[in-house]
């Protein structure tokens, strides 16, 4: 199968087609991205807390400040 050369700007053109498609199937974007949500809270608390010893309201100040870094 040959390649064809595809431009920069008909890549950017093609993901953006692609992306207005999906989020006009999903009526609640705020559900849609929950799982993407929890899973960079988790990155987080991981990232905080490796050993999970942290108090929980220790953790969440630390995860907060972390969240602000980014």
């Amino acid at each position: 199968m040959a390649r064809t050369h595809v431009s920069p700007a008909e890549r950017v053109l093609s993901a953006r087609l692609a992306a207005y498609g999906r989020w006009s199937r999903k009526p609640d974007r705020h559900a849609a991205l929950a799982p993407a949500r929890a899973g960079l809270e988790a990155r987080f608390v991981r990232e905080v807390d490796p050993e999970g010893v942290l108090p929980p309201v220790e953790l969440a100040k630390r995860v907060a400040r972390a969240r602000q870094a980014c």
